[in-house]
């Protein structure tokens, strides 16, 4: 006798907390002690304290085949204007405005379990890193 079975399942691979948030004001560099076991994605917004050609965020970002990191551009920043990364939704919007044509990356960004270390071409804007820790 031959039968046909369907089995379904739901399944939520991930398990994640509340947003952790991390605020750096005027400064080249952060180290975050990131909670989880996972890598995840994470939120960057950047509020400039003047108009800038070019801002680099190195360390939030790393090539998906050798792991090595990417660097995270995003050009043409107008004063007071926040500019948020989106590694959740795959998104760069200054406000409802699509700035993704300014945006010199291959990978949104994402952090690593543990210890990771980000850092700015500049400290001419406050940039805020929301996550959410990841568990597998």
């Amino acid at each position: 006798m031959i039968s046909t079975f369907e089995i379904n399942i739901q399944a939520d691979p991930f398990k994640c907390q509340n947003y952790q948030t991390v605020t750096v004001s005027q400064a080249t560099s952060t180290k975050m002690a990131v909670q989880g076991d996972f890598e995840t994605p994470c939120i960057i917004e950047l509020t400039p304290i003047n108009d800038t050609i070019s801002f680099t965020i190195k360390g939030a970002a790393r090539n998906p085949v050798t792991g090595q990191p990417e660097d995270i551009t995003i050009k043409n920043l107008k004063q007071g204007k926040k500019v948020i990364i989106d590694g959740e939704a795959c998104t760069v919007l200054q406000g409802v405005t699509n700035k993704f044509a300014d945006a010199d990356m291959w990978e949104f960004p994402s952090l690593l379990p543990g210890n990771n270390s980000l850092t700015f071409s500049s400290a001419l804007c406050e940039v805020t890193i929301k996550y959410k820790p990841r568990y597998f």
